[in-house]
């Protein structure tokens, strides 16, 4: 399992298979280590996607679920309020949707991420 190959806890280990995003950990790791990613590298960005995972725990996302623009668009929204970083905020937070963007390019290659549905721009002018 790629997980193994980039951290030795197996309380972290646990902790990422869990929760929505839980079945699809070992394949994203794969996947960017695949791309030539540090073992560092991608432990940040493990760990980040680790906070969208908790997110749509709270929403009752169930595993397997498509993930939709939308719902990543409100996680967002909403991280920064709950976000704890030692740092500057702006600069963590855009890592972290650095992170959540990888991981919905690599869910999009699987057709598991749906793409936001965009209106036309005439439409309310046909609703009238």
């Amino acid at each position: 399992m790629a997980l193994e190959q980039v951290f030795k806890c197996p309380r972290t280990r646990n902790k990422l298979r869990s929760g929505p995003l839980g079945g699809l950990m070992d394949g994203f790791c794969d996947a960017l280590l695949g791309n030539g990613f540090a073992s560092g590298t991608v432990r940040k960005h493990l760990s980040n996607v680790g906070h969208l995972n908790a997110y749509l725990g709270t929403l009752n996302h169930r595993e397997g679920q498509v993930l939709c623009a939308q719902t990543v668009a409100a996680f967002l929204t909403s991280y920064p309020a709950r976000a704890r970083n030692r740092g500057p905020l702006d600069r963590h937070v855009a890592v972290v949707k650095a992170s959540v963007n990888r991981l919905a390019d690599y869910l999009r290659t699987s057709g598991r991420f749906a793409a936001p549905t965009e209106t036309a721009s005439y439409q309310p002018l046909l609703e009238v």
